[in-house]
């Protein structure tokens, strides 16, 4: 096992800061899986269902870098590593 920080800005939840444990082999779609069954409907805010991808304009970072710009969903998480989510924003 593996803990993994995360701290996650997604509207509707109320995570600030949190750790969760991960296996040695996980990846960022298995850290989305975790927090759903903690918090419901948590994926369902991230994940497009027609893709299985992240929805447009949710950022997942690992560690500052945007998960996109890695393996996707498929990025692997080790010990101590930081994941964040960040809504889409917009203004004018």
């Amino acid at each position: 096992m593996a803990k993994v920080k995360v701290s996650q800005l997604v509207t509707d939840f109320a995570i600030k800061n949190d750790e969760i444990d991960v296996g040695k082999e996980a990846t960022i779609r298995e850290v989305i899986e975790i927090l759903n069954r903690k918090y419901q409907k948590f994926k369902e805010y991230l994940i497009d269902p027609k893709t299985g991808e992240l929805q447009y304009g949710i950022l997942v970072a690992l560690n500052q870098k945007d998960v996109r710009s890695l393996k996707g969903l498929d990025t692997s998480v080790h010990e101590g590593d930081s994941v964040s989510f960040y809504p889409p924003i917009s203004g004018g």
